[in-house]
């Protein structure tokens, strides 16, 4: 059974009124979401930019590893570098 979340020790309302998990609640959760969480004990907030969404910033960095070789799959503007007659 899961307990419920406790304010004031698993999270807080910051000045927008957000939900903000703490560190400790993240720590004893386990594991990294890899969302940039405020507090994120896994340090993962400091390797994202969290106005870009993460989808787009992991393709942005395998093409900044190799540019001449990136590919994206998951676009295809059906082109195929052919010519069209």
């Amino acid at each position: 059974m899961t307990r419920k979340l406790e304010e004031g020790i698993d999270f807080y309302y910051n000045d927008d009124g957000l939900m903000v998990l703490t560190k400790e609640y993240l720590i004893k959760r386990g594991f990294c979401c890899q969302s940039g969480c405020l507090n994120c004990p896994y340090n993962f907030s400091e390797t994202v930019d969290s106005n870009i969404p993460l989808e787009f910033q992991t393709r942005f960095e395998e093409y900044q590893k190799e540019p001449e070789h990136f590919h994206d799959p998951e676009y295809d503007d059906g082109d195929d570098d052919e010519e069209k007659n």
